[in-house]
C-alpha cells in the first residue's frame, strides 16, 4: 500500500514537471508566433508588390478615382471588426441632465460605422499609402454625416472627424453632407443635447465656409429642435462670404415652425442668406452658386441671391401637408425673378408652394406673362398628392407652361399630378390650340399621375397642345400608382378605352416620334385583368407607331402576347422574382418591330434619373431622399427598369435592333 502510493506520488512530480515544460514551450511558441505576426505586418506594410513600385504621383490619380466613385450612402452593417482611429469612439457615460439611466440609451454607440469609405480603407493598407493618402488633401475633403437623436455620442464623434477632415483637406474646397433625424418620441431632455451638439458640429464646418464647394443639410421630422438649428444656422449665413459654394441644399421640412419667432410677409424672393456685408464692398458674396435646392420650410428663411443659379428646385418636401406652409410665392415673382433668370438651365417646381391668389388673370396676355426660357434643358412641375386645395388643380403650372412658356433648348419633362379639367381662364377649344409652337429639342416626356378628367372639347383641346407641344419625344413614360385604369388616365386615351374617340383627341397627334415606351402600373389592379390581357387591345396600340418601338408594361400582362423569346423559339416567360428573364421581340401585323420588356414590380429601384443619362441620378446624399429631389422622378409605388443598370442595356438595345 505504502510503496504504491509512493509511486503514485512520483509519477504525479514527473507529470507535474512534463507540464511546466511543455507550458514553457507552448509559451515559447506564442511569443514566437506574434513575433512572427508582427514581422509579417512590417513586411505587408514595407515590401514592394506590383502597385507599390507605382509611383506616387500615379497612386494619387488611382486614389482620387476611388474617392470619387464612391457612394455616400450609409453603410447599415459595416463590418464590425475594421478598426480605424476615426471609428475609434470612447464609451460616453451618462451626465447630468439625463434621468437615471446609466449609460443612458441616448449616449450608446450605434451600429454604425465611417470604415468603409475609400479614404479610410487607403489610409490602413500600407505605410506607403497612408502617407500619399494623409498628404492627398482631395481624399478629405468631402465628409458626410447620417445621424438621429438617439446616439448623441456619435455627434461628438463626429465632430472630432470632422476636425480631422478638415485638417487633412488643407485647402482643398469642401463638399460637406449632413443629415439628422430625431427618433425618440416624444422629445426629451437628451434631443436637446443632441440639437446642442449639432449646432457645435455645423459651426465646426461654419468656420471653413469660404473653403465651401457644397453644402447640404437634410432634416426631415417633425422637431421644434431642427428649426431651432435652422435659426441659428440662419443667423450665421447670412452675413456670410461664400466664393466657392456651388451647390446648396437645405430640407427641413415638416419641421415644425416655432409661432413668433419669425415674421413671413410677402411673396418675394428677398435674399436672407449669404449676403457678406451687404453690399458695401460692391463683393458678390455668392458668385459661384448654381445649384440650388429648397422645401417649404427652407423657403422661410434660407433664400439666397439667384443671380448665378443654373439649377433651381423647389420642392414641398417630407409629408405631411401643412395646412399653412408659412411662405408661398407670388405668381409675378416667379415669372419675373425666376423663370426668367437668364442662365436657368433646370428647374422643378411644386404648385403648392404658390399663392393661388396671385395666378396670371388671362390667357392671352402674351406681353406680360410670355417667358422664353433659352437655356433651360430640363422642366419638372408637380403638385403634391392630396393638396390641401381643391383651387390648384385649376391654378396650375401646366395650363401656364402650355400658354405661355418657350424652351427652344428644352430636352426632359416631367409632369406629376395634374387633373386636366377645370381651365382657370375663359378660352374656348380654338384659343387653347394657338400659339402653334412646339419643344423641338425634347427627347424625353414622363407622365406621372396624369388625367384628363373629362372629355369636353375645352379639356380635350387642352391635352391636345400638350401633346403637340411634346410631339418630338422619342422616349415615353406614363405612371399610374393606385387607381383603376379608368377613362381618365393616358394609357386608356391611347388604347382608346371608352368614352375616348378619335374625334376628341386623334390619335396621330399622340407622340408620332416614340421609340421608347413605358407603361407604368399595379399589375394587380381589380376589375382590369381581363382587359388588360387582352391581345387585341394592345394590337392596337402597336398601330400607333411605324417602324420600331420599345415597349415596357408590367410582367404580369405578358401572357397574352403571341411572341416568341429572341433566343428560343418558346414563349416569353413572366418575370421571375430574381429579376432573371428575357425581353421578346414582336413582329406586329403592320410590320412594326416590338421589343417587348416586362417590368417586374417587386424588383424594381424606385426611381427614374431626371434628367436623363445627365450623370445627376446621384445628385443627392441618400437613397432615402430620392422623393424629395426631382432629379430623381420617383414613380409612385412601383417602379421602372430605367433606373437600374438595365436603363443602360436598354440604350444599347437601342443601338442594335433601332436602325
Amino acid at each position: 500500500m505504502d510503496e504504491s502510493a509512493e509511486h503514485l506520488a512520483r509519477q504525479r512530480a514527473e507529470l507535474a514537471q512534463e507540464q511546466a515544460e511543455l507550458e514553457a514551450q507552448l509559451a515559447e511558441v506564442n511569443r514566437k508566433l506574434i513575433g512572427a505576426r508582427r514581422n509579417l505586418g512590417q513586411i505587408h506594410n514595407t515590401r514592394t508588390n506590383d502597385i507599390s513600385v507605382l509611383p506616387a504621383e500615379v497612386l494619387v490619380i488611382i486614389f482620387e478615382t476611388l474617392h470619387r466613385s464612391q457612394t455616400l450612402n450609409p453603410i447599415r452593417n459595416p463590418t464590425p471588426d475594421l478598426a480605424t482611429e476615426e471609428r475609434a469612439t470612447p464609451w460616453i457615460r451618462s451626465v447630468q441632465g439625463v434621468q437615471g439611466r446609466d449609460p443612458p440609451d441616448n449616449w450608446k454607440i450605434p451600429p454604425t460605422s465611417v470604415g468603409h469609405r475609400a479614404e479610410i480603407i487607403l489610409s490602413h493598407v500600407s505605410n506607403k499609402w497612408r502617407v500619399i493618402a494623409l498628404q492627398t488633401p482631395s481624399l478629405w475633403s468631402v465628409f458626410s454625416t447620417y445621424q438621429d437623436a438617439a446616439w448623441n455620442a456619435v455627434i461628438i464623434s463626429e465632430t472630432k472627424r470632422l476636425r480631422t477632415y478638415l485638417g487633412r483637406s488643407g485647402n482643398h474646397d469642401l463638399k460637406l453632407y449632413f443629415r439628422f433625424q430625431r427618433v425618440v418620441q416624444p422629445p426629451t431632455e437628451a434631443d436637446a443635447m443632441f440639437w446642442t451638439l449639432v449646432k457645435g458640429l455645423l459651426n465646426v464646418a461654419l468656420g471653413h465656409i469660404g473653403r465651401w464647394k457644397h453644402f447640404t443639410i437634410f432634416a426631415p421630422r417633425q422637431d421644434p429642435g431642427v428649426w431651432d438649428v435652422a435659426l441659428t444656422l440662419r443667423h450665421a449665413f447670412a452675413r456670410l462670404h461664400a466664393p466657392k459654394l456651388e451647390r446648396l441644399v437645405v430640407m427641413l421640412a415638416p419641421s415644425t415652425l416655432a409661432a413668433g419667432r419669425l415674421t413671413i410677409e410677402g411673396g418675394g424672393w428677398d435674399a436672407q442668406i449669404l449676403l457678406g456685408d451687404g453690399g458695401e464692398s460692391q463683393v458678390d458674396p455668392c458668385p459661384s452658386l448654381k445649384h440650388l435646392k429648397l422645401d417649404r420650410v427652407s423657403l422661410v428663411g434660407f433664400r439666397p441671391p439667384l443671380r448665378h443659379i443654373t439649377v433651381l428646385i423647389l420642392e414641398y418636401g417630407a409629408m405631411p401637408i401643412d395646412a399653412n406652409p408659412s411662405f408661398l410665392i407670388d405668381w409675378n415673382v416667379l415669372i419675373t425673378g425666376i423663370l426668367r433668370l437668364p442662365n436657368l438651365e433646370a428647374f422643378s417646381l411644386c404648385d403648392d408652394l404658390m399663392r393661388l391668389d396671385t395666378y396670371p388673370a388671362g390667357g392671352t396676355h402674351w406681353a406680360e406673362y410670355r417667358v422664353d426660357m433659352p437655356k433651360l434643358k430640363d422642366l419638372r412641375l408637380s403638385q403634391a398628392e392630396n393638396s390641401m386645395s381643391d383651387a390648384i388643380e385649376i391654378y396650375s403650372s401646366l395650363y401656364f407652361l402650355i400658354r405661355y412658356i418657350t424652351a427652344p433648348l428644352l430636352e426632359t419633362l416631367t409632369l406629376q399630378g395634374f387633373n386636366i379639367d377645370n381651365t382657370p381662364w375663359e378660352l374656348v377649344a380654338e384659343e387653347w390650340l394657338h400659339p402653334t409652337h412646339i419643344f423641338p429639342s425634347l427627347c424625353s416626356l414622363t407622365l406621372i399621375e396624369v388625367r384628363v378628367v373629362n372629355q369636353d372639347p375645352i379639356t380635350c383641346a387642352v391635352f391636345r397642345q400638350l401633346a403637340k407641344l411634346t410631339r418630338n419625344v422619342t422616349m415615353l413614360v406614363l405612371s399610374y400608382r393606385n387607381q383603376y385604369l379608368n377613362e381618365s388616365s393616358i394609357i386608356a386615351m391611347l388604347l382608346r378605352w371608352s368614352p375616348w374617340a378619335n374625334s376628341q383627341i386623334p390619335l396621330e397627334e399622340l407622340w408620332p416620334a416614340a421609340l421608347d415606351v413605358t407603361f407604368h402600373f399595379p399589375p394587380d389592379l381589380p376589375g382590369n385583368g381581363g382587359v388588360r390581357r387582352d391581345y387585341p387591345w394592345w394590337m392596337d396600340l402597336f398601330y400607333r407607331w411605324k417602324k420600331y418601338m420599345i415597349l415596357s408594361i408590367p410582367g404580369e400582362c405578358l401572357t397574352w402576347v403571341p411572341i416568341r423569346s429572341r433566343w428560343a423559339s418558346r414563349p416569353v416567360l413572366p418575370p421571375s422574382p430574381d429579376d432573371k428573364y428575357d425581353f421578346a421581340e414582336h413582329k406586329a401585323p403592320n410590320g412594326l418591330s416590338v421589343l417587348v420588356f416586362p417590368i417586374c414590380s417587386r424588383n424594381f429601384p424606385r426611381s427614374l434619373p431626371w434628367p436623363l443619362l445627365s450623370g445627376l441620378f446621384a445628385s443627392d446624399m441618400f437613397v432615402d431622399e430620392l422623393a424629395l429631389d426631382p432629379f430623381h422622378v420617383v414613380l409612385p409605388d412601383q417602379c421602372l427598369h430605367h433606373a437600374s443598370q438595365c436603363f443602360r442595356i436598354l440604350i444599347l438595345l437601342k443601338k442594335l435592333f433601332i436602325r
